[in-house]
């Protein structure tokens, strides 16, 4: 095969590859927030948080009563209740906003990021490698987070 001919043959995979993302592998996406849409939105009010979903949850009630009072605010019909732990450190839980369970906690150094009508979650949106956070993101499944990214 001449030069000219494998020119254009790696000119048309490349083309095919930056514009069709289908051809391109998954872990070179980043993840969107419309990509992972939820079905519905709760709109009702919130429950009470339920500590003995949690038994650590006491530990925090200021925090979760106060935040959950706040209603959905991620995924459709759940609450992200956040607080500060220390430079450069934060605490969050998520709760059913319906039920008032405690059903997840997680820790960041750089925050979050996330949208009622997504179940996406991005922790450390903005990594600052200095304290060694690194953006990461998560779909929520209703009980825990899977990394996708």
């Amino acid at each position: 095969m001449n030069k000219p001919m494998m020119v254009l043959i790696g000119g048309i995979l490349f083309n095919l590859i930056a514009v069709n993302p289908m051809w391109a592998a998954d872990n070179h996406r980043t993840p969107t927030f419309s990509g992972y849409p939820v079905q519905e939105i709760y709109t009702g009010p919130p429950a009470k948080v339920d500590f003995s979903s949690d038994p650590g949850a006491k530990t925090f009630r200021t925090h979760l009563r106060e935040g959950i009072r706040e209603g959905a605010n991620f995924a459709g019909s759940y609450t992200i209740v956040s607080w500060g732990c220390g430079t450069s450190c934060q605490m969050h839980a998520i709760l059913s906003t319906k039920t008032g369970k405690v059903l997840h906690w997680f820790d960041t150094c750089g925050g979050e990021k996330y949208w009622m009508d997504s179940r996406l979650l991005i922790v450390n949106p903005d990594s600052n490698e200095e304290f060694g956070c690194k953006t990461e993101y998560y779909l929520w499944n209703g009980k825990t987070m899977e990394r996708v990214k």
